[in-house]
């Protein structure tokens, strides 16, 4: 006979002399831990007539499994607004019941066991939560897992831009006022190419404004500028264009009716 939780497995094997039982017992993930007994009983023929009785009680021990372990999940980050079919891998998971997370705004559910090393979930993580990573923890009959290399970070959206006014600058333009529009764009931080420089940018969700510093040395054509949040980066084309002419004086400065050539001198600046 077996305790609370504790089935035999397949055939009882006794051996010719009646001296000896082999069995295999399961024991359920679900059996209370702590001293139980079991004993036997024996029947004759006809089967089912109950003759022999029931054997003394001997002491047997159901020990409480194991703690479990997390050693990765994945993904290991998810974005806010979404739902996220998670796999977390490590120890001793059979019979888990709940997955702890350190921060706020992930909700869990769907949580399955696979088998004793792998457990799957959803995270729905909420719009407003809590950005950055958060340690995740597995329960079950065992404990709970200690914080360790199970880490799921959540990220914002990420950014988009669809423009920048102006699109174009010359060449030494030392205060030339840009507007990038966008999406997602909180957080974010500007890469410029080489020869471009800016003032501290102001940023918010759909705009960045800021003052670029172009430099006579920039390279021109077209350049990639880049906004970069926690979510991802996004980037638009800025065109470098060479500085605008200018013209300071003519020589000679007038010329008579019927000249038919007349050598002139215009002098300025950027006349390549």
């Amino acid at each position: 006979e077996r305790a609370e939780g504790v089935f035999p497995w397949g055939t009882l094997v006794v051996n010719a002399g009646g001296t000896q039982i082999n069995a295999t017992l399961v024991i359920a993930v679900t059996a209370t831990p702590g001293l139980t007994s079991i004993f036997v009983t024996t029947q004759s023929t006809p089967v089912g007539v109950w003759t022999g009785g029931n054997s003394n009680s001997l002491a047997f021990t159901i020990l409480p499994p194991p703690p479990p372990t997390l050693s990765a999940i994945a993904p290991t980050s998810g974005v806010t607004g979404t739902a996220v079919s998670v796999t977390l891998t490590g120890t001793n998971l059979l019979g888990a019941s709940a997955i702890g997370l350190s921060g706020t705004g992930i909700t869990v559910s769907l949580l399955g066991v696979v088998n004793s090393t792998t457990a799957t979930a959803t995270f729905t993580i909420a719009a407003g939560a809590t950005l950055g990573a958060q340690n995740v923890t597995i329960t079950t009959p065992g404990g709970t897992s200690a914080v360790g290399p199970a880490v799921f970070t959540v990220k914002p959206p990420a950014p988009t831009l669809t423009s920048i006014t102006p699109s174009s600058g010359n060449q030494g333009n030392t205060a030339l006022a840009v507007t990038l529009a966008g999406t997602n764009l909180t957080g974010a931080t500007l890469t410029l190419p080489t020869g471009v420089t800016s003032t501290v940018p102001v940023v918010t969700a759909t705009q960045i404004t800021a003052t670029f510093n172009i430099s006579l040395t920039a390279t021109p054509g077209a350049q990639t500028i880049t906004a970069t949040t926690p979510g991802g980066a996004a980037s638009v084309t800025f065109t470098v264009i060479p500085p605008a002419p200018t013209l300071t004086s003519i020589a000679p400065t007038s010329g008579v009716q019927g000249n038919t050539a007349l050598a002139v001198a215009l002098a300025g600046n950027n006349l390549t």
